[in-house]
C-alpha cells in the first residue's frame, strides 16, 4: 500500500490536482461512470445506499480509509468497474484513456520474479491463479488460450475481484465482507444480450462534465441579519443519473447535524425551498450534500422582503475538490466604502480544524491586515466586514484577499459584497492565482431594460504576475462592432474599471474579451442601478480554453419561469468561426418542454430572453433545467440569469458541466 501512496503523492506533484479528482477528471467521467467517490471510516458518512461492512478480521470502521485513496480508498458499484475494464481492454486504443505503449508497459510482467509469480504492474496473468490456489470456475481455464487480465484486494470489511477474458467478458465481485470463498463458481453463460446495457446500470453513453456524489454549500440561512434583513436560502438538486437517486442532505449547527432524506427519479431536479426552514430549523451553517447517483447541487440564498427578493448564487462544491495544505486563492472585486461592504466566508468540511491566514490588500497592493482564522470541524465561520474590524479601513473601492491554507483538507471559501443601500449580495468565488491570458465575460451592459432598469458592467482585472502586465479590453457588442482599449497594470495592483462598456465609449449589451501578455485574473459585476442602490449578478472571467467545444454540453440548473421570476439564457461564441447549438429545456420532472437551435456568428453574444415563455410556452416553472449543447464549431460559453419580477434583482447560474 505504500507504494500506491507514494503513486498518490507524486501524481498530485506532477498535476496539482488532487488524486481523486485527478481519476476522476481523467478517467472515470470520460468513460461515463460518475458513482466514484473517496471513501469515508464513519458509518454515519456513508453515501445513501451504500452497503455496511462486516469485518470478521477486524473492525472496517477503524481504518482511516479517507486519508489513502490510492491503496483502495474509493467507493463504486461493480457495473462502474466492469466499465474501466471494459473500456481499457475491448479495443486496441484503450477507449483514448491510455497510449498503446503504456498500456504494454503496464501489463508487462519485466523481472523474472514477476514471471513466476504471473503478477507484474498491479497485474494478474492466468498462471497467477494457479500460483495462489485459487480458481474463478471457467473464467480461468489454462487450454482455451485466452489472454486474463486482473487484480483484487481486500481489508477489514471488504474484498474486490475483477478480471478481463480476451473474448471480451468482464467479471467484477465486491464483497462487503472479508474473507471469502477461495472457489468463485462463475456460471457459464450461454445466452447474451444483443443490445447494450450500460444505461440501465446506471453508465452513461456520454463523457460527463464535473458533477459529484457528495458536496457542500458552503451556507445556507433561516436567520433575521443586519437592517430588517430576512435571509432564506433555496437548494437545487438535479439528478443526472439514468436511475433513482438517493439524497442525504445533512445541515450542521452548533457542532450537531440533522439530516432530510429524500430520492429523485432519473433527471428530475427538485428546489428545496428554504432548505433549513424545511430541516425545522433557524440560523445558519453548511449544507453537506450525500448522493448515491450523480447530482450536481446549486443554491441561492437571498434577502426576503415584502419587495421581492434580493439574492446571490452559491455553488454546491464537490467534496473532494475542496482547498487543502498549502493551497492559496483570490477573492477580487471587494469593497469597504459608504456604498457596499465586503464579508468573506469559510468553510471546513475536514474532520480536523482548519488554519488559514487572510491578507487583505488594496487595489495598489498595500496589505491592509494580515488575519489568522481558525475554522473548527464541520462549520463555517464568517469575517464580517474584515477591511473594517481588522484593517481599520472604509475607503476600499477595488480591495482582494490572498487565503493561503495552513493547514486543511476540504475547506471552501467565498466573499460577498452587499449593497449598502439596496441590502443586495454578490457571491464572489475564490481563483487561482495568476490566471489567464486570453478571456471571456458571457455579458456586459451599459444600458435601459425592461421595467425601467438601467444595466451596467464593473469589470475587475488583478495582476498577480509577478510583473508588470499589458492589457486589451475588448467590448463586442450585440450590434457586431468591436471597440478596444489597452491599459497597464502593474504587478499586485487591481483595477476596476467602473461601468466598462461607457468606459470603451460604447452603449448597448455585448461581450467582454479580455488579453494580456502576462496572465491575469479577472472577474466582473453587471448590476441595475436605481435610486435606493445596486441590485447585480457576478459573472466570472473564464478562460478561452474553458468554453464548450464540439458535442460537449453544459447544464443550467434552478431556473424558473412563473409570476414571482423569469429567466434569460445568455449564449456566446468565443471562436472565430460559426457556432451551431441547441437548448433544451425541461421541467422539474425532466419532461422536454421545448428546443431552441440557435446560430452565433465569430464573437456574437445572443441572449434568450425568457425561453420557456417564447419556445415552450410554459409559465408555470418552479424548477427547470436547460442543456446546451454545441453541435457546430465551438468556443461557446453559456449561462443563465433568473430574475425577481419585483425587485428585478438577477442572480447568475453559471454554467455546470
Amino acid at each position: 500500500n505504500y507504494g500506491y501512496m507514494m503513486l498518490d503523492m507524486l501524481l498530485e506533484q506532477q498535476t496539482d490536482d488532487g488524486f481523486v479528482p485527478y481519476l476522476l477528471d481523467n478517467i472515470f467521467h470520460p468513460i461515463g461512470v460518475g458513482r466514484v467517490r473517496q471513501a469515508h471510516q464513519l458509518e454515519i458518512e456513508l453515501a445513501p445506499t451504500e452497503v455496511s461492512y462486516d469485518g470478521l478480521e477486524g473492525d472496517p470502521y477503524k481504518s482511516i480509509v479517507d486519508a489513502g485513496a490510492a491503496p483502495g480508498g474509493l467507493v463504486m458499484a461493480a457495473p462502474d468497474m466492469a466499465r474501466l475494464f471494459s473500456v481499457l481492454f475491448d479495443q486496441n486504443d484503450a477507449g483514448g484513456l491510455l497510449s498503446a505503449d503504456t498500456r504494454a508497459s503496464m501489463l508487462e510482467m519485466p523481472f523474472p520474479v514477476n514471471q513466476a509469480l504471473g503478477y507484474g504492474r498491479g497485474w494478474y496473468n492466468e498462471s497467477f491463479f494457479e500460483q495462489i490456489g485459487v480458481s474463478v470456475g471457467d473464467l480461468v481455464d489454462p487450454d482455451d488460450g485466452l489472454e486474463v487480465y486482473a487484480h483484487g484486494g481486500g481489508g477489514s470489511g471488504v474484498h474486490t475481484f475483477a478480471l478481463w477474458r480476451a473474448d471480451n467478458t468482464v467479471f467484477v465481485m465486491f464483497s462487503n465482507q472479508d474473507p471469502v470463498a477461495e472457489e468463485l463458481d462463475f456460471p457459464v453463460i450461454n445466452v447474451w444480450p444483443e443490445h447494450d446495457l450500460w444505461n440501465s446500470v446506471g453508465i452513461s453513453l456520454d463523457p460527463l462534465g464535473s458533477v459529484s456524489t457528495e458536496a457542500w454549500v458552503p451556507v445556507v440561512s433561516h436567520v433575521a441579519g443586519v437592517g430588517d434583513s430576512a435571509w432564506r436560502s433555496d437548494v437545487g438538486l438535479l439528478n443526472r443519473s439514468t436511475l433513482p437517486n438517493a439524497i442525504r442532505l445533512r445541515h450542521y449547527q452548533a457542532g450537531l447535524y440533522t439530516d432530510l432524506g429524500l430520492h429523485l427519479a432519473p433527471n428530475e431536479q427538485r428546489t428545496i425551498v428554504d432548505v433549513v426552514d424545511q430541516l425545522g430549523l433557524e440560523g445558519s451553517g453548511p449544507l453537506r450534500v450525500f448522493s448515491s447517483e450523480p447530482l450536481t447541487v446549486t443554491s441561492r440564498t437571498y434577502n426576503q422582503t415584502d419587495e421581492g427578493t434580493f439574492g446571490q448564487f452559491l455553488p454546491g462544491n464537490a467534496h473532494i475538490e475542496g482547498l487543502a495544505s498549502g493551497d492559496v486563492i483570490v477573492l477580487m472585486q471587494l469593497k469597504e466604502n459608504a456604498g457596499a461592504r465586503t464579508n468573506i466566508g469559510l468553510t471546513n468540511g475536514w474532520k480536523r480544524r482548519a488554519n488559514v491566514e487572510i491578507t487583505l490588500y488594496d487595489d495598489s497592493g498595500e496589505s491592509v491586515a494580515v488575519i489568522q482564522r481558525t475554522v473548527p470541524s464541520e462549520k463555517s465561520v464568517q469575517l464580517n466586514r474584515p477591511f473594517f474590524n481588522q484593517g481599520g479601513r472604509s475607503d476600499i473601492d477595488s480591495g482582494y484577499a490572498v487565503i493561503s491554507i495552513e493547514s486543511a483538507e476540504h475547506l471552501f471559501a467565498y466573499a460577498s459584497v452587499i449593497d449598502n443601500g439596496s441590502g443586495d449580495p454578490t457571491t464572489i468565488p475564490w481563483k487561482r492565482a495568476p490566471g489567464d491570458s486570453n478571456q471571456w465575460i458571457a455579458a456586459a451592459a451599459h444600458g435601459d431594460g425592461a421595467n425601467n432598469s438601467q444595466w451596467r458592467t464593473d469589470l475587475a482585472v488583478l495582476n498577480l504576475s509577478g510583473v508588470e502586465s499589458s492589457v486589451e479590453i475588448r467590448f463586442h457588442g450585440d450590434d457586431g462592432q468591436v471597440t478596444a482599449q489597452s491599459l497597464t497594470v502593474g504587478d499586485g495592483h487591481q483595477t476596476i474599471l467602473e461601468d466598462v462598456v461607457a468606459f470603451l465609449g460604447r452603449e448597448g449589451t455585448g461581450a467582454l474579451e479580455i488579453l494580456s501578455d502576462q496572465p491575469v485574473m479577472v472577474t466582473s459585476r453587471t448590476y441595475n442601478l436605481s435610486d435606493s442602490g445596486s441590485f447585480g449578478q457576478f459573472l466570472d472571467g473564464e478562460p478561452a480554453a474553458s468554453a464548450a467545444g464540439l458535442g460537449e454540453k453544459r447544464w443550467l440548473p434552478q431556473l424558473m419561469q412563473n409570476s414571482a421570476f423569469r429567466t434569460n439564457i445568455g449564449l456566446l461564441n468565443s471562436s472565430s468561426e460559426t457556432s451551431k447549438v441547441r437548448v433544451r429545456l425541461y421541467d422539474h420532472s425532466g419532461t422536454e418542454l421545448g428546443v431552441a437551435n440557435p446560430t452565433l456568428a465569430p464573437g456574437q453574444r445572443l441572449q434568450m430572453q425568457e425561453p420557456f415563455d417564447r419556445f415552450a410556452d410554459q409559465t408555470d416553472i418552479d424548477s427547470g433545467y436547460a442543456t446546451v449543447e454545441v453541435r457546430q464549431g465551438g468556443g461557446v460559453f453559456c449561462y443563465a440569469s433568473v430574475i425577481d419580477n419585483q425587485t428585478n434583482d438577477p442572480t447568475t447560474i453559471p454554467a455546470q458541466e
